[in-house]
């Protein structure tokens, strides 16, 4: 194998260029995927009925099964209670999430833990959960059982990360591996896409240069990657928040630069706040190639370096952004002084049950400001969009001492409409 064809190309080429890649080398499949294998473990049986590989692994989800369960309850055991959220290092490239609920728990094998990973499996377990309580007291792995949710698995950690600058990465073996699809239908159209599409081409070039549609482009492909016939880095848009991941900078940063990013992208990435889109960073830290910068943070995305923020942490931005239109627009009938006295009393007779209102700031001019931490779960999230939600029912009963119901209604719904317009149509984008 080459030198370059079992390293991140984007990462080791300073004068990187989307398609411009040498076709790589099969190793690097499991090289570039920060995923590795995730599997479902019924509590009451111990055996896991579903599990995917994300690369090619010789692991036995039976034997992985009765690994978690035992940590399970060892901790349980030491602990004196039970935790649905924890992890484990498996090994020096894999570490265990796991992430349980009511009767399921779901495990995810990865090289570094993201939040948006961990929001994914959240979601995966829960759909499992909802879909296949009929099962929950059966010995029996019916793998065809759960084809429609194996598509729902795909579309959560493949689909929803597509965009049009996706890059594909075809290695020349590609055809050997078209093998495993679930229909002949999808099989055939996977085979003419490929056939087709260059090598190191983004999903939008591909679009174009075929006719399909973006949609059309990112389902064959995501078929292909789920079925590990292709690669992909995961190119952001420039509307796209990005964050970097636990400990992430302790390499990305380190003086023997060991993942030899080029100065624009240690920029950008040092202005990453869990808040702004790329394109607001780049604006302010003009002239940057924006092309070549957004394709090696695709290449820290794959690695898990550098994660899309969390579908909950960006329900917790909208929330955040409504309730500070909300208080912009209650300064007109209310005095500021006002309002933060009734908030600071509000905060602290919620604490009790909302804990998570200790982490919310309200400025002299009303403007409200959530902090983060580090590491925090999904339901962490919820909490603190909760508490958000507290403050909002307490900024309405205010006003509608000065509105009518159907008045303060039609305030609320002009501002939840500007902050879903300035939020949500990439968060939209990515459910659908």
């Amino acid at each position: 194998m080459s030198s370059l064809a079992g390293k991140s190309h984007a990462l080791n080429l300073p004068n990187y260029q989307p398609g411009r890649h040498i076709p790589p080398a099969r190793d690097y499949y499991s090289e570039i995927s920060n995923e590795q294998i995730l599997f479902i473990i019924n509590k009451n049986t111990g055996f896991s009925p579903y599990s995917h590989d994300f690369v090619p692994s010789k692991s036995d989800t039976q034997i992985l099964s009765g690994f978690v369960s035992a940590m399970a309850s060892f901790m349980g055991h030491v602990t004196g209670f039970a935790s649905n959220q924890w992890k484990t290092v498996y090994s020096p490239e894999s570490t265990l999430l796991v992430e349980g609920e009511d009767w399921c728990v779901g495990v995810i094998a990865v090289a570094r833990e993201t939040s948006e990973i961990r929001s994914k499996l959240r979601r995966v377990i829960r759909e499992f959960e909802d879909a296949f309580e009929i099962i929950k007291d059966s010995n029996e792995i019916t793998m065809t059982l759960f084809q429609e949710f194996d598509n729902y698995v795909r579309r959560t950690f493949i689909f929803d990360r597509l965009t049009e600058h996706s890059i594909l990465l075809k290695a020349e073996d590609w055809f050997e591996y078209c093998t495993d699809f679930d229909l002949p239908s999808i099989r055939f159209n996977v085979i003419r896409l490929l056939y087709y599409a260059q090598n190191g081409q983004s999903l939008g070039e591909i679009a174009r240069q075929l006719g399909y549609s973006i949609d059309e482009v990112k389902n064959l492909i995501s078929y292909a990657v789920w079925n590990r016939v292709v690669l992909v880095e995961y190119t952001p848009s420039q509307q796209e928040i990005l964050a970097t991941t636990e400990r992430a900078l302790c390499n990305l940063f380190d003086k023997s630069d060991p993942l030899n990013l080029s100065t624009e992208v240690k920029i950008v990435v040092g202005a990453l706040d869990s808040r702004s889109r790329l394109s607001d960073i780049f604006n302010s830290n003009e002239p940057i190639d924006r092309r070549t910068v957004c394709a090696e943070l695709g290449l820290l995305l794959n690695k898990g370096y550098l994660q899309r923020i969390s579908t909950e942490r960006k329900l917790v931005l909208v929330k955040e952004c409504i309730l500070s239109r909300l208080l912009d627009v209650s300064s007109e009938y209310l005095s500021k002084p006002y309002l933060r006295a009734s908030l600071r009393e509000t905060i602290t007779n919620g604490l009790t049950k909302y804990p998570w209102l200790s982490r919310i700031r309200i400025s002299d001019d009303l403007e409200v400001h959530c902090l983060f931490e580090d590491g925090m779960c999904p339901i962490d999230f919820d909490y603190l969009y909760n508490s958000l939600d507290y403050l909002i029912g307490s900024v309405k009963e205010m006003m509608l001492t000065r509105l009518r119901p159907s008045q303060f209604e039609s305030l609320e719904n002009q501002v939840e409409k500007r902050c879903h317009e300035n939020w949500l149509p990439s968060f939209w984008e990515m459910m659908l």
